[in-house]
């Protein structure tokens, strides 16, 4: 697998079962919905951390490796806190998600539009259990929601990812 994955089924089964909730939810509302990403490659992970942070012909480098499209010059900058490893999306517990208005996707998060329909969306997001990127307090990611019961860091799936043969499966709380 390589490249952005959109794959519903690459999700942890019950991620993918609250996220078909959550897209019905917002269908019953018409709230439109594009998933831009599920769950994430390492070799992605490692693309987007050194996006901004390594001369711009080695991010070019990872990203051909990672199956990504080459970067355009105005996307070279800083794009995740998260490095490699360290986003719940290597796991399938994360999604990230824009809202489609009038058949076009709504990139920017513009609360005092009237027809920006986020909070809608992620308020239905929240109502079936997923937390949203956006509530963060140091790197708001408004496209992003995931859930994970049971793990409090990634940092510890890293560690049973690597005890059990590279299985991303990890094991979630009931």
């Amino acid at each position: 697998m390589m490249g952005t994955i959109r794959d519903m089924a690459e999700l942890q089964p019950r991620v993918r079962a609250m996220a078909f909730d959550w897209m019905e939810r917002c269908a019953k509302r018409s709230l439109h919905i594009l998933v831009a990403e599920t769950r994430r490659t390492m070799e992605v992970s490692r693309a987007y951390w050194v996006n901004g942070r390594l001369p711009f012909d080695q991010v070019q480098t990872y990203y051909a490796a990672a199956g990504l499209r080459p970067l355009k010059s105005n996307e070279y900058k800083i794009i995740t806190k998260a490095k490699p490893g360290q986003s719940w999306h290597i796991y399938g517990c994360a999604l990230d998600f824009y809202p489609m208005v009038n058949g076009v996707v709504d990139w920017n998060y513009t609360p005092d539009d009237p027809a920006d329909y986020w909070d809608e969306i992620v308020a239905e997001a929240k109502a079936v259990g997923f937390a949203w990127g956006g509530d963060w307090r140091t790197f708001q990611d408004r496209p992003h929601i995931e859930y994970h019961p049971g793990w409090s860091h990634p940092d510890e799936a890293i560690t049973w990812v690597h005890e059990h043969h590279d299985d991303w499966r990890i094991p979630l709380a009931a």
